[in-house]
């Protein structure tokens, strides 16, 4: 996975999407109402860990055509190591009654007054497309059972 850089505060290093205690795999069908977590992994940029303590990560379930289904930000965060490095953990919740398709999740963090941080890649090229976050996925949602068409 590429690295980003978060408002030159923090490196988002890494990321899992679970499900039930079980890392969801790249391709896996997911249905409506499905709870998962999202866990996010950070390395505060040299000099950034108070910055980096004073930011909230958000997560955004969108479409193709950048429709927001869910948004949260995050329920909990835990040292991971002994170099600064975290993890903040976000609840997603696959709406009850989503359409099938192809969805993905844009993440990335706030200030403490709600602002986005800006998003760099390694290049420290600013990403626009985005928004200040990081698209993540695909994610594979199918029909709810006990609802398709017969």
């Amino acid at each position: 996975m590429p690295k980003f850089t978060i408002g030159d505060v923090a490196l988002m290093t890494g990321y899992d999407l679970v499900r039930d205690g079980q890392t969801v795999r790249r391709g896996e069908l997911l249905e409506p109402g499905t709870d998962l977590t999202l866990n996010l992994y950070w390395q505060p940029e040299p000099g950034q860990a108070e910055r980096a303590g004073r930011t909230e990560a958000f997560v955004r379930l969108t479409n193709i055509d950048e429709q927001n289904w869910w948004f949260a930000t995050e329920s909990g965060r835990e040292p991971v190591g002994a170099s600064g490095a975290y993890r903040t953990a976000l609840p997603v919740r696959i709406p009850s009654g989503l359409a099938p398709g192809v969805y993905q999740l844009d993440v990335g963090a706030l200030t403490r007054e709600g602002r986005p941080l800006g998003v760099k890649n390694m290049e420290l090229v600013e990403l626009l497309p985005t928004q200040g976050s990081i698209r993540l996925g695909p994610l594979y949602v199918t029909e709810e059972i006990g609802r398709a068409h017969v």
